[in-house]
């Protein structure tokens, strides 16, 4: 199989493994992802000469950002930490990942069979998480995970092609929208006008439902 002349959207997959494990969940609704690596290199000289007398390799750095819709397909923040200890935020933080992006011929139309190519990041930690819910447009995730460890493959690929060029949102309403948040099932930040010390949108006699008027992000 020839190699790519381009990698576009329809091309290259994510998926997300609990760490230890090759049980890889594909990540749906994903709009875009970023990987970062950061090598740390320490520079030894000798005298007697000006040329680097070592250069020590460090641990690096592996960072990667991912972004998705709300469409009622599992979070990212949830695959990352799949069994955590506890569902709470000390639980979760605890929780190795590992995250895969296969790779595919640039002639298909969707990511199915064996991809050409593969770079798998274990360890990965959550980093940071946040969800936007707009007044007009989409509600996303996005996460941020480190880690220390990525090794591209060529061959002995642990994530296959999962898309048939036929997916469709799970929630029954679709990707989701300021219309389809139920303001008085949710908690917010409280620091958000118009939310309450337990953290919901409560109503209020004679004013109705206080409705959120602005975009705002929940960061974790």
């Amino acid at each position: 199989m020839a190699a790519n002349q381009r990698i576009f959207y329809a091309v290259h997959e994510v998926g997300i493994a609990e760490c230890g494990t090759n049980t890889f969940t594909p990540v749906r609704g994903l709009q875009s992802v970023g990987m970062n690596t950061k090598f740390n290199l320490e520079q030894i000289f000798e005298i007697g000469q000006i040329a680097i007398y070592q250069n020590v390799e460090n641990l690096p750095d592996v960072e990667m950002t991912l972004d998705k819709v709300l469409d009622g397909d599992p979070l990212l923040y949830h695959l990352a930490t799949k069994n955590a200890s506890s569902a709470d935020l000390s639980g979760r933080s605890n929780k190795r990942a590992s995250v895969a992006i296969s790779i595919f011929s640039d002639a298909q139309q969707s990511c199915s069979g064996t991809p050409l190519s593969q770079v798998v990041c274990s360890g990965m930690y959550v980093s940071q998480v946040t969800y936007d819910i707009k007044v007009e447009g989409n509600a996303t995730e996005n996460v941020t995970l480190v880690g220390n460890n990525k090794v591209w493959l060529a061959s002995g690929f642990t994530f296959t092609g999962q898309f048939n060029n036929n997916d469709t949102p799970t929630a029954t309403e679709g990707v989701n929208r300021r219309q389809h948040i139920q303001m008085g099932l949710c908690k917010f930040p409280t620091d958000i006008r118009g939310i309450t010390s337990s953290g919901t949108n409560n109503k209020v006699a004679d004013q109705g439902e206080l409705i959120l008027d602005y975009p705002f992000s929940a960061r974790i």
